[in-house]
């Protein structure tokens, strides 16, 4: 369930938002404010997952909401503002600020709204986590290596003992994706392969314990740190749509 927060000074805009969102059972909307200083203090209060803000808000707009909420340490990586404006000139100005995910352009597509909001990365999910590890990664989404890559963290992250059997882990997912064994296997070791070769190596060493350039991140430790990893990992942000391309494995 998303926990959403709507500020918006329009209180006939705003009643519109709570009717379209009401009904997707997936969002539940925790508070509707019109002015700044109450968005912010019920933001801070209420710890909305994903804030539905407009900028041209009393008492304080939305970029100073923007701006206050980016320099609090558990807040400042969390992309999880979608801003809605008719403003060109505001929309430049937040492009690239970190806590907006989104920018909508007025007038709003209600009908597409949830689809919108759905799209946030939330702090705790984790297939969130898992693509925002992927992407630091440098493997590429759409590959099919990777989406491979991907079913097997799962597979071990839920069976921690698969470890100790790759043979078994390249057998689901090959059923999964109903492909041959070896395509799933090698799919899978070529994609590890490329993070030997592509990924930061800064990276590499905090979460695989790889020391210098001649040390390789097997498919066993991968899988093992990985879980690991992932169990206690907590960055937030990243613009899955602007993440950039790679090629192909």
């Amino acid at each position: 369930m998303i926990k959403l927060m709507i500020a918006e000074d329009d209180i006939n805009i705003g009643s519109t938002y709570v009717k379209f969102l009401t009904n997707d059972k997936d969002i539940k909307i925790v508070s509707f404010t019109t002015d700044g200083e109450r968005a912010l203090k019920e933001y801070l209060e209420k710890k909305p997952d994903i804030l539905l803000l407009d900028l041209d808000m009393p008492k304080m707009n939305g970029l100073e909401i923007i701006d206050y909420l980016s320099q609090i340490p558990k807040e400042k990586d969390k992309c999880n503002i979608i801003v809605i404006t008719g403003d060109k000139l505001k929309m430049s100005k937040i492009r690239k600020t970190s806590k907006v995910y989104e920018i909508i352009e007025k007038p709003v597509d209600y009908d597409r709204l949830p689809e919108f909001i759905k799209q946030v990365p939330l702090p705790n999910d984790f297939e969130t986590k898992k693509r925002v590890m992927f992407n630091d990664l440098k493997l590429k989404p759409s590959s099919k290596g990777t989406k491979y890559l991907s079913d097997a963290v799962d597979i071990t992250y839920n069976n921690p003992a698969m470890e100790n059997n790759l043979n078994d882990i390249y057998k689901i997912v090959s059923a999964r994706r109903e492909i041959t064994v070896s395509k799933a296997k090698w799919g899978i070791i070529n994609s590890i392969k490329r993070v030997n070769k592509v990924a930061p190596k800064e990276y590499l060493r905090k979460v695989f314990y790889v020391y210098d350039n001649s040390d390789e991140v097997t498919p066993k430790n991968f899988f093992t740190y990985t879980r690991e990893y992932l169990g206690v990992y907590r960055k937030i942000c990243v613009k899955f749509k602007n993440t950039p391309s790679y090629d192909n494995i």
